[in-house]
């Protein structure tokens, strides 16, 4: 009896196992909140650390190896009666380039109106389509955002379902009184913009931006003989962006991207293999106004 059930157990070890999408990482920061029992914020984060990576977001299998590395971190602004909290949230997740050790940065970004209630003890739950928690939508939300992108960096309009998922929280969460950054009227750097642009037909082309860019760009540049056609698609699919700015000057999106992309785009095309960047210039400044005088070095060579 014991011999078969040694060998029942052999057997299941050597079966597939589905891993989850996320590798995610979590960071609390509760320096500037006056609370003796900081043992809460350990528990808070690894109750966010299991929701994200332990829930299934997708009907696809990912190998260990395919797991989307990000990372989310909460900075701690307010704690009312041990079981409110408002925080400044910071999104970052990076790809993985074809045969090189660097990862290119896809989102870095902020988000200062998350507010959420939660008591120890307490689980997380995500349910499509239903609205349970502050904390577990806004969660899911940027989960959807996250592989989303991932998707688009990979196949052209991937990301398409996950943004329409992401905008289905936010319609959901309409009427959550802790609700900030879920409605139109919140400000303009918000959850509501975010997933309004990305589903919207007038940023059409930032999704196939993010395919050229990653996937015909950046993941042929491993081959020096190839390196000039990776910089030459990067340069197309950037310059396609120009008609986002013209449909939605100054959108939420295309500022996402600038704070994810800058640096990375001044760092291509100053070595290697040489492109006219002088209409890139133009366009990076109007993107960007705020850097735009970092964009008057874009091309030249880095010491």
């Amino acid at each position: 009896m014991i011999k078969h059930f040694a060998t029942l157990i052999f057997c299941l070890l050597l079966l597939p196992t589905q891993a989850q999408e996320l590798n995610a990482t979590v960071d609390i920061i509760s320096d500037g909140i006056q609370e003796t029992n900081k043992e809460i914020f350990d528990e808070l984060k690894d109750i966010i650390f299991n929701f994200l990576n332990n829930n299934v977001w997708t009907d696809d299998k990912y190998d260990i190896e395919e797991r989307i590395n990000c990372g989310f971190v909460f900075n701690i602004t307010n704690f009312e009666n041990r079981n409110t909290f408002a925080a400044d949230l910071t999104v970052v997740y990076s790809r993985p380039i074809y045969n090189a050790s660097y990862n290119s940065p896809v989102i870095n970004t902020r988000d200062v109106n998350v507010r959420f209630t939660w008591r120890q003890g307490e689980r997380l739950e995500y349910v499509e389509n239903q609205h349970l928690s502050n904390l577990s939508a806004i969660l899911g939300f940027y989960v959807h955002i996250i592989i989303g992108m991932d998707r688009d960096t990979y196949s052209l309009k991937g990301g398409a379902p996950f943004y329409a998922k992401a905008q289905g929280i936010v319609n959901n969460a309409q009427n959550d009184p802790q609700g900030v950054g879920w409605r139109s009227n919140d400000g303009n750097r918000t959850r509501f913009w975010l997933a309004d642009n990305l589903v919207s037909p007038s940023f059409e082309k930032f999704s196939e931006c993010l395919y050229f860019y990653h996937r015909l760009g950046l993941d042929l540049m491993h081959d020096d003989k190839r390196q000039g056609e990776g910089k030459e698609n990067i340069l197309s699919a950037l310059m396609g962006l120009d008609d986002v700015h013209k449909n939605r000057p100054n959108s939420y999106l295309m500022q996402v991207f600038m704070d994810s992309k800058g640096d990375e785009v001044m760092s291509i095309f100053g070595g290697g293999a040489t492109v006219n960047v002088e209409p890139l210039k133009v366009l990076m400044k109007k993107l960007d106004p705020k850097n735009a005088s970092t964009f008057d070095n874009l091309g030249v060579p880095s010491r």
